[in-house]
């Protein structure tokens, strides 16, 4: 696995700083129309009890509203970076261009929230040049929150810096949970942390838990099999807002940004409570 500050050294700044300043300075000002067309989108079908869904595994379904939305992302990206590449949730990989460069969309995270109406569901688009992430964007059309971090200059929260939380005692810290897909496997991960924990959440919103921790209103979350339409936005907003991540697997590692596969991990505001964290964390054996 290759050493985080290698990648930045051999990858990021080996990219010209005209071309990347060129490319995010205009992404950031035209993805503005996209999120207004994708936020009405999002709102408009927020909570309606005869929205169709369509099952793609037992737990995990899609709305029209994805499909609208990710279909709007793909447009956006032909029509102002015809040469990148683009990769979403619902479509998957639509290009095959010879592309340095990688857009990734999560029409909307949370499906479940969203089709009930609950204010925890999210869009996130993020930009790689190879694998490194470079840019990220989280909006929650319905809390009216947005999310940005552009590599080396921090994490901003409707405008203003995101701050973790200082909080190093876990005793009194809250911590969000996946479900990991099988009440055994939850129960088995988890079950020191009743006892040790000040409180444990579990939103159903990956975006939101990993924001929650950016934005100091969680001290940590541990996160279950996010795909490459999400995990480099998180990964971006959690490094530049001076978090903690390590492989849910492999604690005490650097986190991987090799590649397009699925990531488990934790995030942490900080080293202390990610070492108190990763103390009480028992994987089950398809964790491991």
């Amino acid at each position: 696995m290759t050493n985080m500050k290698e990648m930045l050294q051999s990858e990021y700044l080996n990219l010209p700083r005209e071309e990347l300043d060129r490319v995010v300075e205009k992404a950031k000002i035209e993805l503005e129309d996209f999120f207004d067309k994708a936020t009405r989108i999002f709102i408009d079908n927020h909570g309606k009890e005869d929205l169709v869904v369509k099952y793609k595994s037992q737990n995990d379904f899609a709305t029209p509203a994805d499909t609208e939305i990710e279909s709007l992302f793909q447009d956006w990206v032909k029509n102002h970076f015809a040469n990148h590449n683009v990769y979403g949730e619902e479509y998957g990989d639509k290009t095959d261009k010879k592309s340095n460069w990688m857009w990734a969309i999560d029409p909307i995270d949370g499906t479940t929230n969203y089709k009930a109406g609950n204010d925890e569901c999210a869009i996130a688009v993020s930009l790689r040049y190879k694998d490194f992430p470079i840019l990220g964007m989280v909006r929650f059309p319905i809390k009216n929150e947005s999310f940005m971090a552009k590599m080396f200059s921090g994490t901003k929260l409707n405008g203003n810096i995101a701050v973790p939380s200082k909080e190093t005692n876990l005793k009194i810290s809250v911590v969000s949970t996946s479900y990991l897909n099988h009440p055994e496997r939850f129960f088995a991960m988890t079950r020191r942390f009743w006892d040790n924990i000040g409180g444990v959440h579990m939103e159903m919103c990956s975006l939101s838990e990993a924001c929650y921790v950016v934005s100091g209103k969680l001290q940590a979350a541990l996160l279950y099999e996010l795909g490459p339409h999400e995990w480099p936005a998180v990964f971006l907003l959690a490094r530049e807002a001076g978090c903690v991540m390590e492989p849910m697997a492999k604690p005490g590692l650097e986190f991987s940004i090799e590649g397009m596969g699925n990531r488990s991990f934790v995030i942490a505001a900080n080293n202390e409570i990610m070492k108190s964290l990763n103390s009480l964390i028992d994987l089950p054996s398809k964790l491991s």
